[in-house]
């Protein structure tokens, strides 16, 4: 039998391979434990493999698996390690230099020193003022863009949006043009009618005698606020025919045959009930006295009751006097607002005073005289159904309606600050 050559052992020990012998059977395996073995068998050091190739032979941090016996060989070359990173590039600035290029208008520009920006910013042409600016804005143009030129070209500005109470008329209840106004349907139609006057607020106040009443008298000079005028039969019951000597009511004015009632504007003198002279009254429906046991004569703008009886009334909070917490007319805050959804007709004066801001009525107001005041604004919403005398709705309202819808005769229009 050929003898056959070693190609694998096993370093049990640290120690070496003798060599590769030929035996004349089989195959030799040789062991040494010399070179100072430290206690040999398998105690030492872990096993070093030499299988058929060293470790050095192998790339960096690649493993060698061998099978040249028992056990398997493994063996794995370690790698140095990694060398540092490079260091970052650096940037040497050179001088500032700027483009050289007109500049636009309204652009800013700065030079550059081959690694970042530099040098004070050189700037354009200025754009100036433009052409058209808010002043520019009216009625017509709201919520549009207005265009104008600057120095540099075209520019514009945009005006504010529309005001949302019409200058003109609204359709309540519309999409478009309802200006936020509910269709009346939506609510009853109230009517308040006074065959004589009708009085908004406290008429027994030191405020109304010295606002109010001014506009209820044809007193001479410059307190002359209300003239004599030509009144219907049925008024001379309460009192309205006292000026059958006024230049206004002739004998030629004739009403059914005969000479027609005048009334001389004067509200602050009394009235009269069923053709004789009025008194103010208990609420038991006797006559009252005041503290020296006469009676106290009834004016036309006052009502039926004492003073007393009637600041009562209006007293709705209770605590001894008439003021705001009673209702929203008697409110002077700034930006209050007392409402009256109603038509109010009279066939004399509507008078009032009025605390809040703005009062603002929808519905109508009709009256001879006027001697209504009120805080900063007055508010007029006509209602639409007095409008339509052909509606199938307003059938059964026993009030007058318009003729046609009022035209629109004159608009003014405000500044961007706002209407005075």
């Amino acid at each position: 039998m050929m003898p056959e050559t070693v190609r694998c052992a096993k370093v049990i020990s640290v120690g070496l391979l003798v060599g590769s012998v030929t035996a004349g059977i089989g195959t030799l395996l040789l062991a040494s434990t010399a070179f100072g073995a430290a206690g040999g068998g398998d105690g030492g050091a872990p096993p070093v493999c030499t299988c058929g190739r060293e470790p050095r032979d192998l790339d960096c941090g690649v493993t060698f698996n061998d099978s040249c016996g028992v056990p398997v060989c493994s063996a794995t070359k370690k790698c140095p390690p990694p060398p540092p990173p490079p260091p970052p590039p650096t940037c040497n600035p050179g001088p500032c230099v700027y483009d050289s290029s007109p500049l636009a208008c309204g652009e800013t520009r700065y030079g550059w020193n081959g690694c970042s920006s530099c040098g004070s910013p050189q700037s354009g042409p200025s754009r100036g003022t433009c052409s058209v600016s808010t002043a520019s804005c009216t009625l017509s143009t709201c919520g549009q863009t207005l265009t104008g030129t600057d120095n540099c070209g075209s520019c514009s500005v945009t005006c504010g949006p529309c005001a949302t109470a019409p200058y003109s008329f609204a359709i309540p209840g519309d999409p478009q043009y309802g200006f936020s106004y509910p269709r009346p349907e939506t609510k009853d139609l109230v009517g308040l009618a006074a065959k004589g006057n009708i009085i908004i607020g406290d008429y027994t106040s030191r405020a109304f005698e010295q606002d109010v009443l001014k506009f209820l008298r044809p007193a001479g000079g410059d307190d002359r606020k209300t003239k004599p005028y030509v009144v219907d039969e049925t008024d001379r019951p309460m009192g309205y025919d006292n000026a059958f000597s006024s230049e206004v009511c002739k004998p030629s004015d004739s009403y059914k045959g005969k000479t027609s009632p005048c009334f001389d504007g004067n509200y602050d003198q009394q009235d009269k009930e069923n053709g004789v002279a009025a008194y103010k009254l208990n609420p038991d429906g006797t006559i009252a006295r005041d503290d020296q046991g006469n009676t106290i004569p009834r004016k036309f703008y006052e009502s039926s009751l004492t003073d007393e009886a009637f600041r009562t009334i209006l007293d709705t909070n209770g605590n001894g006097r008439v003021d705001q917490g009673d209702d929203p007319i008697f409110n002077a805050t700034t930006g209050g607002v007392a409402k009256i959804e109603a038509v109010l007709f009279t066939n004399h004066a509507l008078a009032g005073q009025v605390f809040a801001d703005t009062l603002q009525i929808d519905g109508a107001m009709i009256a001879r005289d006027d001697g209504l005041s009120f805080g900063n604004k007055l508010l007029l919403n006509h209602d639409m159904r007095l409008a339509d005398t052909a509606g199938a709705a307003n059938q059964e309202v026993v009030l007058p309606f318009s003729l046609s819808r009022p035209r629109l005769k004159k608009v003014t229009e405000c500044p961007a600050s706002g209407c005075p």
